[in-house]
């Protein structure tokens, strides 16, 4: 019953209900024995909202909970790319070189760090990290997720050049 509940939670914020999900995932806090699944779910709908502040005490309650890997390693993602946002950037640089390390097959880490390590004034180890990406990846499939995302962020820090 709580799982379908928070299943229904999920499809909400797919659905841009954020504060609908937010609303029912809140109910089953004290309810629910996954706690850190309900704390990362919370995460994800104020970070979709764009509401990071809010977003980053719930990814650190879901870290503090029983996660499987994968969960862990979401919130652990969620976490880093929240610090970046917020501009805590060395807190940003440590996580994700944790992630580059702990998951070197997790593709879509390396853009987000390329971005910290950039905003760090490190652009070299940005573009090392990059480079390596494109001659290591025969497919980037775990990246096109976050494209919009990521074009934003090129787009903001790097706008087009007047070339005329």
């Amino acid at each position: 019953m709580n799982s379908d509940l928070v299943n229904h939670a999920i499809e909400l914020r797919k659905q841009g209900k954020f504060e609908e999900s937010r609303n029912l995932l809140f109910s089953l806090v004290d309810s629910f024995e996954d706690k850190g699944s309900i704390y990362l779910n919370i995460a994800w709908s104020y970070d979709n909202q764009g509401m990071e502040k809010d977003a980053l005490n719930y990814y650190t309650l879901s870290l503090n909970e029983k996660l499987s890997d994968n969960q862990n390693f979401d919130a652990t993602f969620g976490l880093a790319c929240t610090y970046r946002c917020l501009g805590d950037l060395q807190k940003a640089e440590n996580i994700f070189s944790q992630l580059y390390r702990k998951y070197p097959e997790a593709l879509e880490v390396i853009p987000f760090y390329a971005l910290c390590l950039s905003s760090l004034g490190r652009k070299d180890d940005a573009i090392k990290l990059l480079f390596v990406l494109i001659l290591e990846s025969p497919s980037i499939e775990a990246v096109r997720p976050y494209f919009k995302t990521l074009l934003e962020y090129v787009n903001a820090e790097y706008p087009e050049p007047d070339l005329v």
